[in-house]
């Protein structure tokens, strides 16, 4: 089978496996989500739509422009494969049904999205105002301890210059991220990328071990690879 056949073969098997959905969604209901809260039709984004209508601009406002293939999960329970698109700057999870359309799942903790390039999941957390709930994309994952990094996308709008001397700057999507850190039933809490401080979010008795392997494995907090390391040897450890 040719690169181009095996394309279509899986592009039949998300229609298929989509429409089959709809059609026992009821099945699903039994996890305490209707289908109407799971697949609402999808709500169109005011804000990008007027971006999209009034400016041309660099940069995008989602993690892939194309939608890929992965996995939906509710409540542990993979419910299929189809294809994703992750919108940033909207934070929604949007899912391709016809050729030309597609709509949003409900953000939910009990929903999350698999693909081979990342692991999003929705949490509630703490901002300065209120508890909010947003998407994270998931690091590390463990009940112990998970490390989550949350992506936003910022609009710039174009700048006319301002003399002759000066060229207009072109509108533009520009990317934010922040790490979280999730201990067990708490909430995810920001840290910024600071040894000190980022050392102090392990549990007291942690810390002198925790310490320790950063500085003997010259870990650099600033690297999410390193990151990634430290929280993996934090769960390793005896209670």
């Amino acid at each position: 089978m040719n690169y181009f056949s095996a394309l279509l073969v899986s592009i039949l098997f998300v229609n298929i496996s989509f429409s089959q959905f709809l059609e026992n969604y009821s099945i699903y209901e039994q996890y305490g989500i209707t289908k109407n809260e799971l697949m609402g039709q999808h709500k169109k984004n005011i804000n990008l739509e007027a971006v999209n209508n009034q400016y041309k601009y660099t940069g995008s406002p989602y993690f892939t422009a194309d939608f890929v293939l992965g996995d939906l999960i509710l409540n542990g329970k993979n419910i299929g494969k189809y294809l994703i698109r992750y919108n940033i700057f909207g934070e929604e999870i949007q899912v391709k049904d016809t050729e030309n359309s597609h709509f949003s799942l409900l953000k939910s903790t009990s929903l999350e999205v698999v693909t081979k390039s990342f692991l999003i999941r929705a949490y509630d957390y703490n901002t300065k105002d209120a508890i909010e709930n947003g998407y994270f994309m998931v690091l590390v994952d463990d009940e112990k301890c998970s490390l989550l990094l949350k992506k936003e996308k910022k609009f710039i709008p174009p700048v006319k210059a301002k003399t002759s001397f000066h060229t207009d700057a072109e509108a533009k999507f520009t990317d934010l991220e922040d790490y979280y850190i999730k201990f067990e039933t708490g909430l995810p809490v920001k840290f910024k990328l600071k040894t000190k401080k980022f050392i102090n979010l392990f549990p007291v008795g942690k810390r002198a071990e925790i310490k320790n392997y950063i500085s003997t494995n010259t870990i650099d907090i600033k690297k999410q690879g390193d990151l990634i390391k430290v929280v993996n040897y934090y769960n390793s450890l005896g209670s």
